[in-house]
């Protein structure tokens, strides 16, 4: 099952793409390179597997963090000038 990816946005306008997936207690998995793409990396039969793996007894949330590469609701394509420092 494909995950959902939903958009939150912070105080500041930057909108941050996340999903969740699975059930049970929550695990968040926060981004390990710097241009994680949280629906690009699902189309890698090993991180799916991974990804799956974490979710079977548990809540899976991932999320492109600040300065990420994700496509945001509002344009559609990513852009060099939404990356922002922390």
């Amino acid at each position: 099952m494909e995950p959902r990816i939903q958009y939150a946005t912070t105080t500041d306008g930057v909108n941050i793409a996340f999903s969740a997936m699975g059930e049970g207690p929550p695990l968040v998995h926060m981004p390990r390179h710097p241009f994680s793409h949280i629906e690009l990396e699902w189309q890698f039969p090993e991180m799916r597997r991974w990804y799956e793996r974490l979710a079977q007894k548990r809540t899976l949330v991932r999320y492109d963090g600040r300065g990420r590469l994700a496509v945001t609701p509002a344009t559609g394509q990513s852009s060099p000038s939404r990356l922002t420092t922390f």
